[in-house]
This record gives C-alpha cells, structure tokens and sequence, in this order.
C-alpha cells in the first residue's frame, strides 16, 4: 500500500478528484482495466491505495499519477532496480568493460605474435 507523502492527503479522494476534473468516465475506466464502478467507489473512500490498482489506472488513462502520488512510481518495480543500476554505475561498468576488452586484447596479441614467431622458427 501506499501512503501519500504529505500526512492528512487521502488518496482516494484525490485519486476521485483527479478523475472528476479530468472528466474521465469512470464506467469506462472500470471497463478498461478489468473492474467494475462500484471498485472505484470503493477506492474513492480509502486512505490508501495499492500500488498495482494506481498502476493499472496510470496505464490505461496515460497519465502519470506519480505526479499527485510522489511515493507512487508508474515503472515497474524491475524497470526501476535496473534504472538504479544503470544510473548509479555507469563509469564503473565502463570501465571495467573497456579494461576487460584492452586485456582480451593484449591477450589475442601475445598469442599471435608467439604464433607468428613460431611458425618462423620452424
């Protein structure tokens, strides 16, 4: 579950506002993610709400909620662990990788020239 960041906001009724002025038809939203009115409803009166149901609504609506949920994330928790990777490590993959590939390298070189020596002394 997720709680709003700010202490007295309550996600439901924010999530019900955000539908409202937006005029989005909740019959058809309901339709849209595999649900029916009266889970709206029901939403609409919970302080907080799962992440996976502000997902499904993110996605079928394409609007990002994370912009009125601040602790709700429209990636995947995946796509999220590997954003983090990616973006805290990048030099380091890199170098390591180029350091990887300038051994290899070396590596191939040695062994050809030893070839090549070899094959000329016999």
């Amino acid at each position: 579950m997720l709680r709003s960041t700010r202490e007295n906001t309550h996600m439901g009724e924010t999530l019900e506002m955000i539908i409202r002025r937006r005029g989005w038809n909740i019959t058809e939203l309901a339709k849209n993610i595999g649900a029916d009115r009266r889970s709206f409803y029901y939403w609409f009166k919970q302080a907080e709400i799962k992440e996976s149901v502000l997902q499904r609504i993110s996605q079928v609506v394409d609007y990002d909620l994370s912009r009125d949920f601040p602790t709700f994330s429209t990636e995947s928790a995946e796509l999220q662990k590997f954003n983090e990777l990616v973006q805290v490590q990048p030099r380091t993959y890199w170098k390591d990788k180029y350091v990887e590939l300038l051994e290899q390298y070396s590596e191939l070189l040695t062994n050809t020239v030893a070839s090549h020596n070899a094959s000329k002394a016999g």
